[in-house]
């Protein structure tokens, strides 16, 4: 189960983190407020899909690197970050793979 999510540079969010508790959690808030944009995120954690520079961040196209990082319950984490540059990096327990 993830314990944290963490979304950085990614579409409207600059540094995102929600505390999930066990159960259900529920995600609410203002229309174009980027309740989407979290489920994009966790899906391109997950599955990789789609590719390209989408995700990266709307409102300053300076930034460079995009992040969705987890923490699972027993304190491992996945990250997956996208430069402008380069291709999306994945990284789990702090290895990179």
């Amino acid at each position: 189960m993830i314990r944290k999510y963490t979304v950085r540079n990614f579409e409207s969010h600059v540094d995102t983190t929600l505390e999930l508790s066990p159960g259900l959690n529920v995600i609410v808030g203002e229309t174009d407020a980027g309740k989407s944009s979290l489920f994009r995120a966790l899906r391109w954690l997950i599955f990789n899909r789609p590719t390209g520079d989408w995700m990266l961040p709307l409102f300053d196209k300076a930034m460079k690197r995009t992040e969705v990082e987890v923490t699972l319950d027993d304190g491992q984490t996945i990250l997956k970050r996208k430069t402008r540059s380069g291709p999306a990096e994945y990284f789990v327990a702090g290895k990179r793979l």
